[in-house]
């Protein structure tokens, strides 16, 4: 599984893998994007089962939506599959293969270098 993990550094210079990790705004690659704009302001939204899911509030308009307003559109080929009970939990479909993702394919890599992005990725 994809995820970030807790590590603790040790006296020998190496590090212990602790367990994974979920981090409010920076699981899914949001920190690539850059700053929120102004009149914009993530939250947690709390779904039916419990669990929490980060939503932007437009003070604007007051509404909630799931979508990073720094995202634009889907890129080609993608579409959202909307959760028949959630309203903040999304899938989406790869309309070519069928194949869904919880994963936004607005955040995947080539997506952000089509953006300006220039990403460099290491192993730790």
């Amino acid at each position: 599984m994809k995820c970030a993990y807790f590590l603790r550094s040790s006296e020998d210079a190496c590090f212990q893998v602790i367990g994974e990790s979920y981090v409010v705004g920076l699981t899914w690659g949001e920190g690539l994007l850059g700053p929120i704009a102004q009149d914009w302001v993530p939250v947690s939204r709390f779904c039916a089962d419990g669990r929490d899911a980060q939503a932007f509030f437009d003070p604007v308009s007051r509404t909630y939506t799931k979508c990073d307003p720094r995202l634009g559109d889907s890129p080609d080929g993608w579409e959202t599959v909307r959760h028949d009970q959630e309203e903040f939990y999304d899938q989406y479909r790869y309309i070519n293969t069928g194949e869904t993702t919880w994963f936004y394919p607005r955040l995947s890599p080539r997506t952000a270098q089509t953006r300006g992005r220039a990403l460099t990725l290491s192993l730790v």
